[in-house]
């Protein structure tokens, strides 16, 4: 991954602070009354600072950027422990003796926070890692543990002194001090195991040996340290400065290859866009600027951030957007498009016209479609009262002279027509609805009955229940009660109609001396097909018909 100068700098300068440290080991004999510790603790301190400015503006994820910034400062803290053992307490304290135990802690812990860093490689911004890793806490806090409880067992550091002498013996390593250099050694070959395996891009696999140079300046000094502790580089760079040097170097290497994502190739990267964009400081200088977009001002950039801003004639749009010290911006190439408005707009008054052309030719349709399907409504319901209709155009194309018998023939024609009424009005319900509620039939019986009360004839009804009923039900029954009561007419002299609905719905009609009867076999095909039946009966003059048709009219 290309580094940004400012990069290159920084981490150079922090690299010859970290080898000063050994140049003041060096000399420091010659300056007695100047605390070599404390300036190498300063040293240390300043280069860890530096560092971890970088990691915060360098890195892109929060979640690696928040373990790699929190192992630097328990290294720090570790080196704040070795200052504090070295300047300001006695050889041979109690105390003295426990801070260099204290050591192991941040020396544990920091190598597990850059394991749970590696392990965010390849995931999402913000996706977390699995739970589960962090049980890896529980070794950790045995081995510190371990460390700081070698008074009691001395399975850490055995001095050959014994305790009271620990500062000025000679000791060897126990098997938790083993235990503490294998974890570091299996944390560091879980890590290159994670990286190398999330390594996807051939680029970066180029560049993967890097993270490995550490680790084996680690693993020789621990050799070293461990076989021949007074070599001259031992000397030189005590164990805890060779850590707090490795353990960030190897995350740092982990940045160079790519396995982090951050920003050190925005330059880069915006000199080799293509798009137009920039980015702007809060006091309107450009910091970063593609070498398509152009350097709009201050204002604008203002401006764009609530609303569109067009440039250079209403050609270039501009838009921005605040970030972190400022604003980023940018702009888009309109210039086709508002040629194409202006097209539009000159072809606006065309299909303006042309749509009300359409809206009117749509409004046509409409109607005609509406008025055709009004005619063939129409002329369904003339066609099913087309029998009354005659009967009624015979009545009334050549009435009687005689007064009686022409109130009686208009008494007959009013029944009719009450008839026509109600059945046209019951199609039309239906034609819209499809469904009708059985209210509406026991009106049109209620009506026909007073005409039939108007010619002399007794008529009553009772209506029971009610129901959705659908067209055929509906028209069946209607149909029925008519035939029957216009073949009764004239001698019939009284009419009992009961409408009752329950699980079925069920119509009886009763006719006192009828002129002719129902036929038995009215309408069966229909009454079949509702899965209905129907009884007519003559007993002592009297005409008995009921109809049923169950589950409220199929």
């Amino acid at each position: 991954m290309h580094s940004s100068r400012e990069t290159i700098i920084l981490n150079a300068v922090c690299v010859v602070l970290v080898a000063m440290t050994g140049v003041i080991r060096l000399i420091r004999h010659n300056f007695p009354q100047i605390s070599g510790n404390l300036i190498i603790f300063l040293l240390f301190a300043v280069s860890a600072f530096i560092w971890i400015s970088q990691i915060n503006k360098r890195l892109i994820q929060s979640e690696e950027r928040k373990y790699i910034i929190a192992m630097e400062l328990m290294i720090l803290f570790m080196m704040v422990l070795r200052t504090v053992k070295f300047v300001f307490l006695p050889d041979g304290n109690i105390v003295t003796r426990y801070i260099w135990y204290l050591y192991y802690l941040p020396q544990t812990v920091s190598v597990l926070w850059m394991l749970f860093a590696v392990l965010h490689i390849g995931k999402p911004q913000g996706q977390p890692i699995n739970p589960r890793w962090k049980l890896l806490y529980i070794p950790a806090a045995l081995i510190v543990l371990g460390v700081l409880t070698n008074d009691l067992h001395g399975l850490a550091f055995n001095f050959t002194g014994g305790i009271e002498h620990w500062h000025d013996s000679k000791y060897t390593y126990g098997p938790v001090y083993y235990i503490s250099v294998l974890w570091l050694f299996v944390m560091f070959v879980m890590m290159l195991a994670i990286v190398f395996s999330r390594c996807k891009v051939s680029e970066n696999r180029k560049r993967i040996w890097l993270p490995v140079a550490p680790l084996a300046l680690e693993a020789a000094y621990t050799v070293a340290y461990i076989l021949v502790p007074d070599t001259p580089v031992i000397n030189l760079f005590r164990s805890a400065e060779v850590i707090s040097f490795v353990f960030p170097a190897f995350m740092e290497c982990l940045i160079l290859t790519g396995l982090f994502p951050s920003n050190d190739s925005y330059d880069m990267l915006w000199k080799n866009s293509n798009i137009g964009c920039g980015i702007m400081d809060k006091e309107g200088n450009i910091c970063h600027r593609s070498h398509r977009c152009i350097v709009p001002a201050y204002a604008d950039i203002l401006e764009a951030e609530h609303e569109e801003v067009l440039l250079d004639n209403g050609n270039t749009l501009l838009k921005s957007h605040r970030i972190k010290g400022g604003y980023s911006y940018w702009t888009k190439d309109i210039s086709e498009i508002k040629r194409l408005n202006e097209q539009l707009e000159a072809l606006g008054d065309i299909l303006e016209k042309e749509n009300s052309i359409l809206e009117n030719e749509n409004r046509l349709k409409e109607k005609r479609l509406m008025l055709e399907e009004k005619n063939r409504l129409y002329s369904d319901i003339a066609s099913r009262v087309k029998p009354q209709l005659d009967k009624l155009s015979r009545l009334l194309n050549a009435p009687p002279e005689d007064e009686q018998e022409f109130e009686s023939t208009m008494k007959r024609a009013a029944v009719l027509n009450a008839y026509i009424k109600r059945y046209s009005n019951i199609l039309l319900f239906l034609h819209k609805n499809k469904k009708i509620y059985s209210d509406e039939l026991s009106l049109a019986f209620s009506e026909s009955l007073e005409y039939v009360r108007m010619c002399g004839i007794y008529a009553h009804g009772e209506y029971k229940g009610e129901c959705v009923l659908q067209e055929k039900a509906a028209m069946l029954l209607y149909e029925l009660f008519e035939e029957a009561l216009e073949l009764a007419m004239p001698d019939v002299s009284a009419v009992l109609v009961n409408l009752n609905i329950n699980e079925d719905i069920t119509l009886r009609i009763e006719l006192s001396s009828p002129s002719k009867l129902l036929c038995e076999n009215y309408k069966e095909d229909t009454i079949k097909m509702l899965n209905g039946r129907l009884n007519v009966l003559e007993e002592d003059g009297i005409e008995y018909i009921c109809l049923v048709l169950p589950e409220k009219g199929g």
